[in-house]
């Protein structure tokens, strides 16, 4: 890379961890026109990706994956095809991003680059998932979270846990889902990673929840409630008044459910909330003031 290319990659960098993403891009495509390296194509295609310009991403991976190939850089040649599934699946074509994990897959296995293995591994599981192949996404998950306990990555194996997880709730195995959560639980807090922390007990509390054990379920919601409202998150605050809402209806506690449902419809409407969602909330407090107009 000549100093001229350097100093705009380099510049390129700055903008990107400031998630100015549009700039970055136009500035990497400065660093690539002086100079074309691998570098600036995969954050060029990052950049356009995280602002959702998924033609303009792919370009820059297609081309990286050519200069990749051309400088026989089976790595980068891995990450690239493993950004072009990330594309497909942003375009909710889960084949065709299946095909590209794939292909990803079996370079880092040839390469022994075990980290990437477990990534490409987990994209799998998701694709299954976001397919209903609920055994299939466990089966992947699982494999990648043996391969991140290989590579000592805490972060992939709490992920990984959590996931398997959510698959066991979903198939009706709350017990054995509590059990994965709470193994995420454990990892998360010794990464002092706040969020998922907060995540995971809402998650445990939903568990509960499923096995119509309220009094649990509400103690998990309201750690988890009390975590997220220390850290500012909105979100997460809105999905526990919610969960919080459904264990008072589950206990013909209509006032209580409403008060909260309220609650959270306030603070889905503060950030993008999809219409289905706040609808369904609607829904929901409708039919509570319904209720209570009878009894």
């Amino acid at each position: 890379m000549n100093p001229e290319a350097q100093k705009l990659f380099e510049e390129a960098e700055g903008l990107f961890k400031d998630n100015k993403f549009a700039e970055a891009a136009r500035i990497y495509s400065l660093s690539i026109a002086e100079c074309p390296t691998l570098p600036a194509y995969l954050n060029q295609g990052n950049s356009f990706f995280s602002i959702m310009q998924l033609d303009e991403a792919e370009e820059a991976f297609f081309l990286g994956l050519e200069l990749a190939r051309d400088e026989k850089d089976r790595w980068f040649e891995g990450i690239f095809l493993g950004n072009l599934g990330f594309v497909e699946s942003a375009r909710n074509d889960p084949q065709a991003a299946l095909n590209y994990y794939l292909d990803a897959l079996a370079i880092f296995r040839e390469t022994g680059h075990i980290r990437n293995e477990a990534d490409q591994l987990c994209s799998i599981g998701t694709v299954h998932q976001d397919l209903g192949e609920t055994e299939y996404a466990l089966k992947y998950f699982g494999q990648a979270l043996l391969k991140y306990k290989e590579a000592g990555a805490k972060r992939g194996v709490g992920s990984q846990l959590n996931n398997m997880g959510l698959i066991l709730a979903r198939m009706n195995r709350s017990s054995q889902a509590e059990g994965y959560f709470n193994k995420a639980l454990e990892i998360f807090k010794e990464l002092d990673d706040q969020t998922a922390i907060a995540a995971q007990l809402m998650n445990i509390g939903s568990t509960y929840r499923d096995r119509q054990e309220s009094k649990q379920a509400l103690k998990f919601y309201d750690e988890s409630m009390a975590l997220y409202s220390k850290l500012g998150d909105i979100w997460g605050m809105a999905m526990q008044y919610s969960n919080i809402a459904y264990i008072h209806a589950m206990d013909n506690n209509h006032q209580g459910a409403l008060d909260n449902f309220r609650k959270s419809k306030e603070l889905f409407s503060k950030i993008d909330t999809p219409e289905w969602q706040m609808e369904s909330l609607d829904q929901n407090i409708k039919k509570l003031i319904e209720l209570l107009q009878k009894s």
